[in-house]
């Protein structure tokens, strides 16, 4: 890779014919087609839709973290609030509002991040390869879990790299874009507090290749702290029963709870990161700290050790490192000359890796070796065995592909449930005796249902319930915990006698909590006038519909639809 400065490198440059420009934006713009498309497909993931949910009863009046019981802090409802409130004024599904405002972050966050790159010379670096699979990495990749919170604060989060980049590379930065870039990184960091982990990761690297006065100038960092700073000072005078009540039951059940260091870093997700990360280590081995490959690579390690922090081991939570160490491997592969066979091999080898993995559901690396050893195996053949086999190239674009793949699969499905939910009529009133939040959130919007339940299912007592089974011999924490479990069956009783809901989702069946939540005599009680209407035998989920009796009585042909109850 040539020496020169970057500013010199784009002086020096011709600009491309118009038919070369054309040929580098056809495939962005089928992947933005194919997203697109993706996204009609899966809709929004179950935290999307309870969050647009809390959203709705806010603009209806209800107080968050009070009439309605959210865990997340308050970045979480305000960033899907104005999708929300803009739909009712559109008079449309607010699910398409919060779509558009995804694709429209992405843009933004894409575009400003080309921006700061043009500006610095480095945009040309990256070329056609790594800008696709820069779009592929946010607007495919996500799959179910798009405009997911860690979505969204990895895009915004994305030209405060792109800032990272060029100021390590001594390259001139627009002060405006770094103004803008440094918004983007609060709000990555408002959006989860330990995504800040991602720009702190990057000081020691920056204060080496850029140095630190230059690193002390730049106002990003300051932006960014301002405005974590605002929103710390706002959220007890603007939230504060989320302050009084919610905190403090989230640092007491929510929190706690963690799988096992071995299990969060053997999951699919972090397993995909790192084989990416040691394709790109490979690929930019004759210039590891270039800032192009470096800043998204450091930033996939602080994004990881924010997924460590967490500690849940839900794929979503692992979206932003594979992303960041995709575009690191992107700008890698950009690196190297790629002959155009060897592209086309490896957009079929991203192909037959996802769609192999929806197909199987099972073996998510090994079917990204075994593409990518085709792949490159028929890339050597073709371009008639110079050199070695491309078997490095192949692996990025298999374990990109088995990456899209995992996040389509990452949903709950009870397709006979929701069949029999929307046979009840528009706009059926639901309720849930579930610990799963997912189970009921898409699928109720999807059928056009009303949630009437103060909570998205009884994940608090699931939670507290788990947290007694992990230390037995605690009896102080068990009666913290069985103080938070009778309050979530007290309010799921309340939410019972005073809604009335016209169906019930129940399951997940034949687990210890569904046993424990069947046969509470209150609970018992509240739902004694429900019959069985339905249930789901299909998938991996096995769930009941029960639908409140006199509502069978006064529909016939509900009637007919109607389980024999045991």
């Amino acid at each position: 890779m040539s020496s020169a400065p970057p500013a010199a490198l784009a002086q020096t440059q011709t600009r491309a014919p118009a038919g070369v420009r054309l040929s580098a934006l056809a495939p962005l713009f089928v992947i933005a087609v194919v997203a697109i498309g993706l996204q009609c497909r899966f809709g929004l993931l179950g935290d999307v839709s309870w969050l647009i949910t809390v959203d709705e009863k806010w603009l209806d009046g209800a107080t968050p973290y009070r009439a309605v019981i959210e865990i997340n802090p308050p970045a979480s409802l305000m960033l899907y609030w104005p999708a929300v409130a803009l739909a009712r004024v559109l008079g449309v599904a607010p699910e398409f509002t919060v779509a558009a405002f995804g694709f429209l972050s992405i843009a933004a966050g894409l575009g400003l991040a080309a921006a700061i790159l043009a500006r610095a010379g480095l945009l040309d670096r990256l070329g056609a390869c790594g800008g696709a699979i820069a779009l592929i990495a946010f607007a495919v990749l996500p799959g179910q879990s798009f405009d997911e919170r860690d979505h969204l604060a990895a895009v915004y989060g994305l030209p405060f790299l792109a800032v990272a980049a060029a100021r390590a590379a001594r390259a001139p930065v627009d002060a405006r874009l770094a103004l803008l870039a440094g918004l983007g990184a609060g709000l990555m960091a408002a959006i989860k507090p330990p995504y800040a982990l991602v720009a702190i990761i990057l000081l020691p690297y920056l204060a080496r290749r850029a140095g630190p006065v230059a690193l002390v100038k730049g106002v990003e960092y300051y932006v960014a702290a301002a405005l974590g700073i605002a929103y710390v000072a706002l959220v007890p005078v603007a939230f504060p029963d989320y302050v009084a009540r919610i905190l403090p039951l989230g640092l007491d059940v929510y929190a706690p709870i963690r799988e096992p260091l071995a299990a969060l870093v053997a999951a699919p997700g972090p397993l995909v990161a790192f084989v990416l990360a040691v394709a790109a280590l490979r690929l930019a081995r004759a210039d590891p700290g270039e800032p192009l490959v470096a800043v998204p690579a450091l930033a996939a390690l602080g994004a990881f050790v924010a997924y460590l922090v967490q500690g849940k081991g839900w794929l979503y939570q692992a979206y932003p490192a594979i992303a960041f160490v995709a575009v690191a491997a992107g700008a890698a592969l950009a690196s190297c000359p790629q002959p155009r066979p060897r592209v086309a091999f490896g957009a079929l080898v991203f192909l037959v890796a996802g769609l192999g993995l929806i197909a199987l559901d099972r073996w998510p690396l090994p079917l990204a070796f075994v593409a990518a050893g085709i792949g490159a195996a028929l890339a050597w053949v073709v371009e008639g065995r110079r050199g070695g086999a491309p078997i490095v190239e192949m692996g990025v674009a298999g374990a990109l592909g088995v990456a899209c793949g995992l996040f389509a699969l990452d949903g709950v499905e009870t397709p006979a449930i929701a069949r029999a939910l929307a046979s009840l009529g528009p706009h059926p009133t639901v309720a849930s005796i579930s610990e799963s939040l997912a189970f009921g959130h898409p699928m109720v919007r999807r059928v056009g249902g009303i949630w009437v339940q103060s909570v998205p299912s009884l994940w608090i007592a699931a939670a507290a319930r788990r947290r007694i089974d992990e230390h037995p011999g605690d009896a102080a924490l068990a009666d913290r915990m069985n103080a938070y479990i009778e309050a979530d069956r007290d309010r799921l009783v309340a939410d019972l006698e005073r809604n009335r809901p016209d169906a019930l989702l129940v399951g997940r069946l034949d687990t210890r909590f569904h046993h424990w939540a069947w046969s509470d005599p209150k609970i018992a009680a509240a739902r004694s006038d429900y019959r069985l209407f339905a249930v789901e035998t299909d998938t991996g989920f096995p769930a009941e519909l029960w639908v409140r009796a006199d509502l069978v009585g006064l529909r016939p042909a509900l009637r007919e639809n109607e389980v024999a109850t045991p």
